[in-house]
C-alpha cells in the first residue's frame, strides 16, 4: 500500500523535552499525511533530569544522551542537523546556516532556556548548555586531581536544580581536600517553592 501524500509538514525547532514528547507520540500514532522534521544543531544530547546523577557519578555519559537520529529514524521523522538562523513567516520558511530553506505548515520553536547572569568569563558559568558545564566540570576535576590548589564553587540559586546540583557537584568533588562548594539563595530559605519540611532534609 502507497503512504499518503504529504499534505502538512510540521517542522520542529529545537530537542527540547517538548518536542521529543511529541516525537514519540508520533511514532506511536502516526498521521497519515503528516510528515515531521525535527531541527537540532547536536546530534546527541543529554537527558537533562539526568545530568546531575552523572555529575555525581551515579550514570555513564552514553546511559544519559539521546541520540537523535536514532531516535528519529526509529519513528520516521526526518531530522536535520543544523541551526536555525531565520524565519518568515509570511511565506512558512525556515532558513539554515548550511541548508536551503524548508517550508512548514506548522512550526514549533523548542530551543530550551536561556540563564541570565552577570559576567560572562572563565570564571562565570551558566548552566546551559548542559553539556558546555559537563565539560567544564570534567576539565576542573581533571586539573584538581593533578595539582589541588584550594578552589571554591558558588552555585547561584537554591530551587531545585541548584540543591541537586550542590549535592551532585559535593558527591563528585568530595575526595579533593582542597575543594569546597557553597549554594546562594536570596530567599529566606532554600527550597522556597517547595513545603519546609523539603528544605530542612
Amino acid at each position: 500500500m502507497d503512504p499518503a501524500p504529504i499534505q502538512k509538514n510540521v517542522v520542529l525547532v529545537g530537542a527540547g523535552n517538548a518536542h521529543l514528547r511529541f516525537i514519540k507520540m508520533f511514532g506511536m500514532r502516526p498521521m497519515p499525511g503528516v510528515a515531521v522534521t525535527l531541527v537540532s544543531e547536536a546530534t546527541t544530547i543529554p537527558y537533562s533530569a539526568m545530568v546531575p546523577g552523572h555529575i555525581a557519578g551515579d550514570y555513564t555519559w552514553d546511559e544519559i544522551t539521546i541520540d537523535l537520529v536514532r531516535l528519529c529514524r526509529a519513528v520516521n521523522v526526518r531530522f536535520l542537523p543544523d541551526r536555525a538562523t531565520r524565519i518568515d513567516t509570511a511565506n512558512r520558511k525556515v532558513f539554515f546556516a548550511a541548508r536551503s530553506e524548508l517550508r512548514y505548515d506548522v512550526l514549533s520553536l523548542g530551543l530550551g532556556s536561556s540563564v541570565a547572569y552577570a559576567s560572562r568569563s572563565e570564571t562565570s558559568w551558566p548552566m546551559r548548555p548542559l553539556d558546555g558545564l559537563l565539560d567544564r566540570l570534567n576539565a576542573l576535576e581533571q586539573r584538581l586531581r593533578q595539582t589541588p590548589p584550594p578552589f571554591h564553587l558558588a552555585v547561584v540559586g537554591g530551587g531545585a536544580s541548584g540543591c541537586e546540583l550542590t549535592l551532585a557537584i559535593r558527591k563528585r568533588f568530595g575526595g579533593i581536600p582542597t575543594f569546597r562548594v557553597t549554594l546562594l539563595q536570596s530567599k529566606g530559605r532554600l527550597l522556597p517553592q517547595f513545603p519546609s519540611k523539603a528544605a530542612d532534609l
